[in-house]
């Protein structure tokens, strides 16, 4: 898992650029969104 810490506060740009960047990356399993809306944590695939 990787913890992005992005904010919230000052708008909702880079969040938004990395939920769909990153939504089809071949190495992303899944992409969960915290309770706190400056977060967003990404589950890594297993390889193997």
């Amino acid at each position: 898992m990787v913890r992005i810490i992005h904010g919230c506060n000052n708008g909702i740009v880079l969040r938004n650029m990395i939920r769909k960047e990153l939504r089809s990356h071949p190495k992303i399993e899944r992409i969960e969104l915290s309770m706190n809306g400056g977060i967003t944590d990404l589950i890594i695939k297993q390889e193997g």
